[in-house]
């Protein structure tokens, strides 16, 4: 009898202590799913967070791409239409017949001519009605002189690679003008021509194109 009741109480006390576990288990888990509840949650407020800044990250670097690609092309575009154009003077024999003159001093440049060479530069500028005078300096440095001489001037703003023109659209801009002399360029010398160019501003005087052609040449018998 006393084994029997000793082997109930044994019974009630391991239950006890499983009720007890058991609670303690199930109470563990609630704190842990709790925990991770809580977690999840903070989770996914972040990620709601930070999907507007991945988004407005994406379209940043989209239009950053965007303005490199149109910025790359225009260049491209440029470059292609220089190349273009030192290609076509070059193909035509036109190197060094075209000189561009510095209004701002007086640096003599070699101009190619269908007689020979010569030394072209810009004495002063002076502004007349309506446009502006130049006084240029034309070296002859051959050993004849040289009559009935032709100069072609061209002159406009000048152009840049930033502008909305395009070079070819720029050509078109500009103004021109051929000046026809009788007079004579002496062998070794500085030969003094003047020529008006009109309509012309300020600006335009910043970009002046010459070329020049020889019509008859005088040898010494």
């Amino acid at each position: 009898m006393i084994g029997l009741l000793k082997g109930f109480f044994n019974v009630i006390f391991l239950f006890g202590i499983l009720v007890v576990w058991s609670i303690n288990g199930a109470w563990a888990d609630e704190n842990q799913l709790q925990n991770m509840d809580a977690r999840l949650r903070t989770i996914e407020n972040y990620l709601e967070t930070l999907r507007p800044t991945l988004l407005n990250f994406s379209g940043n670097i989209q239009e950053g791409l965007a303005s490199y690609t149109r910025e790359l092309e225009k260049n491209l575009d440029a470059y292609t239409q220089q190349l273009q154009e030192s290609l076509d003077d070059q193909l035509a024999g036109q190197q060094d017949r075209k000189v561009i003159l510095d209004t701002r001093s007086h640096a003599f440049q070699k101009v190619v001519t269908n007689t020979g060479i010569f030394l072209i530069s810009v004495d002063k500028m002076e502004a007349v009605s309506n446009g502006y005078r130049l006084y240029l300096q034309i070296g002859n440095i051959n050993y004849a002189d040289f009559r009935n001489f032709t100069l072609r001037l061209i002159w406009g703003a000048p152009w840049n690679a930033g502008s909305k023109l395009s070079r070819e659209q720029w050509r078109q801009s500009l103004m021109g003008a051929e000046y026809s002399f009788e007079g004579r360029l002496e062998k070794g010398k500085w030969n003094s021509v003047e020529v008006d160019l009109i309509p012309a501003s300020a600006q335009q005087m910043e970009y002046i194109e010459c070329e020049m052609g020889v019509a008859s040449i005088e040898l010494e018998k």
